[in-house]
């Protein structure tokens, strides 16, 4: 993959792949994608375990919870699996799409936690829990449509979307990561970080860049990602440069 393949991608597992290859991409920053996935079908986590499971391993992914409590949270969130697989009939009824989404769901939520604190082979366990996330998150789009409706439309513009994550998440792998002069590290600054990695509410990256701006910081790519229209994340780069995160 190139550069401009990757400003262009449409197709998430093409970028996880060259991330997975380039080496750039870290344990902390995957399982913050693999949480963002599971966000993107929080509608269908409607059994509070599973809900609880992903938050364990999104603390987890900063070191704010122990292995042991990931794992119990798993457990309860298989119980809410399986109490969702028993109530989807064989045949699957067209009536029952909702309800097989959800225990698809409630699965990948139970199997992200198990998957994130995996001793065995961590990096590869980690591989295989952003793969399932992102899978579910792509099939589960579906059910925000009325009806169905727009199967091969909606999984694009999931696609897309996923694209934009791991471009907010991880930059630009083929250019170095920009310099953040500790003088640009204001109190302000840090405060409007934290408060926005803290609530997972992005939504003043235009006030954090023009404050950045204010201390005297002006590098393009920062400027570009805090102006730009696209959501962000817990593992935004800019966010995570700014705080000190790897």
């Amino acid at each position: 993959m190139t550069e401009a393949e990757w400003q262009n991608c449409s197709d998430p597992q093409l970028m996880l792949d060259c991330l997975r290859q380039s080496g750039v991409a870290t344990d902390r920053k995957l399982r913050l994608f693999a949480v963002a996935c599971c966000r993107r079908i929080w509608h269908l986590l409607v059994d509070e375990r599973s809900r609880a499971a992903v938050c364990a391993v999104e603390r987890f992914a900063d070191g704010l919870e122990q292995p042991g409590f990931v794992e119990s949270q798993r457990e309860q969130a298989e119980t809410a699996c399986e109490e969702k697989r028993n109530a989807v009939s064989p045949t699957l009824a067209v009536e029952q799409l909702n309800t097989y989404w959800a225990q698809s769901a409630e699965a990948n939520a139970s199997w992200v936690a198990w998957l994130a604190t995996w001793n065995g082979q961590p990096s590869k366990a980690i591989v295989t829990m952003t793969d399932m996330a992102q899978f579910v998150a792509l099939f589960g789009a579906v059910t925000r449509q009325p009806e169905h409706q727009g199967r091969i439309e909606t999984i694009a513009e999931e696609s897309e979307y996923q694209c934009c994550l791991l471009r907010c998440i991880f930059d630009d792998p083929f250019r170095p990561t920009p310099a953040l002069n500790p003088s640009s590290r204001t109190r302000e600054v840090l405060d409007l970080a934290r408060a926005m990695y803290d609530h997972r509410d992005f939504s003043q990256m235009l006030a954090l860049v023009q404050r950045l701006e204010a201390a005297g910081y002006d590098d393009s790519d920062i400027v570009a990602h805090c102006r730009s229209r696209s959501e962000h994340v817990r593992g935004c780069w800019v966010v995570d440069l700014v705080l000190g995160n790897e």
